[in-house]
């Protein structure tokens, strides 16, 4: 994990002159434009001690070039396609509620903690894409020096259709290094309290499905929906800033694209 910047740029030097054949920034289900640029709207109950459900609006806007792209997964850019087989490097932000001392210091049960440093993740991701649908593993490592953790997922998206209608259930398992949990659920020694110990988070793994769908209205608008579940890891939960072990999620959109 520690020489993905290094295996990155050996990767672009074999494969960048390879055919593209499919955009890599457009999953199962979406749209095929270049732009999309929409809004919506969702809840999730918060795992964090003391917090309760969450809503949230979202702003959303796309890029899916034919090489670069950038969308809710992160800035992209592919190096090769082969037949079903194609891959590139990814960057990405990794923050966590604990990010803003402002959205948990009236929370009794998590104040004296901490802010959490957001850090920038970047690695490699590679698709088989079929008639099916698209697996996708993705390696990262954090390049910004902020926890030095690693993450590694894998995530399989079926593709659907029914008239206007594309439906997109999910699922994948996710393994954080015990790095980037200590840094996001830890408890250190200068926040340890009378009813809150020392935690030292060890590496976890994480399981989500779900369903995604996508109804066009017509060539530009359409509306989305996401709804899934997420079971959190023992290496989370077992934190004593951690109340729920499950995340339920939900959000709804309307897009335009272009």
């Amino acid at each position: 994990m520690k020489n993905l910047a290094k295996l990155g740029t050996l990767t672009a030097c074999v494969l960048l002159a390879s055919n593209l054949e499919a955009k890599d920034a457009v999953d199962p289900g979406q749209a095929d434009n270049t732009w999309v640029v929409g809004i919506g709207a969702g809840a999730i109950n918060n795992p964090y001690a003391g917090e309760d459900n969450e809503t949230i609006v979202i702003p959303r806007i796309r890029y899916n070039g034919e090489r670069f792209f950038f969308n809710e997964k992160g800035l992209g850019l592919n190096l090769f396609t082969r037949s079903e087989w194609s891959g590139g490097l990814i960057v990405r932000g990794d923050g966590s509620f604990l990010h803003d001392a402002k959205e948990f210091r009236s929370n009794p049960k998590l104040a004296g903690l901490r802010e959490r440093d957001i850090a920038i993740e970047a690695g490699l991701y590679i698709n088989h894409t079929s008639d099916m649908g698209r697996l996708r593993f993705t390696a990262l490592n954090d390049v910004s020096n902020t926890h030095k953790g690693q993450t590694a997922e894998i995530e399989y998206i079926f593709d659907m259709e029914y008239g206007d209608w594309h439906i997109n259930p999910y699922a994948g398992v996710s393994w954080i290094s015990d790095d980037k949990a200590d840094h996001h659920f830890g408890v250190r020694a200068n926040e340890v309290t009378d009813s809150r110990a020392l935690y030292k988070a060890d590496s976890s793994f994480s399981f989500n499905t779900g369903v995604s769908g996508r109804y066009s209205f017509n060539k530009n608008w359409d509306f989305t929906f996401n709804t899934g579940y997420s079971r959190l890891g023992s290496g989370i939960t077992d934190s004593p800033i951690i109340e729920d072990k499950n995340i339920y999620y939900g959000t709804v959109g309307v897009n335009y694209n272009f």
